[in-house]
């Protein structure tokens, strides 16, 4: 039992690390961007404004130290569509 509860800490820590690295380095852009992590797999929830933005949080996400997978499920949702 302890072994899991350690375990789902530490998921939680790698989500927070890539959360907050996302926020320091994409600013603001990417406050709309979620993380769950699973094991050392990433898992990128939400929207975001452009697709360099959707790239964007995929390649910081994969930076952190302790991930080795991403799964980028983010949706583009333009601010400004044209008619």
């Amino acid at each position: 039992m302890l072994v899991n509860a350690i375990s789902k800490h530490s998921k939680d820590q790698l989500a927070k690390r890539v959360w907050n690295s996302m926020q320091r380095l994409g600013s603001s852009r990417l406050s709309r961007v979620e993380c769950e992590s699973r094991g050392t797999t990433i898992l990128l929830l939400g929207t975001t404004s452009t697709y360099y933005q959707k790239q964007l949080a995929q390649t910081i996400a994969g930076k952190v130290p302790g991930v080795h997978h991403v799964i980028n499920q983010l949706r583009v949702i333009d601010a400004h569509p044209t008619l």
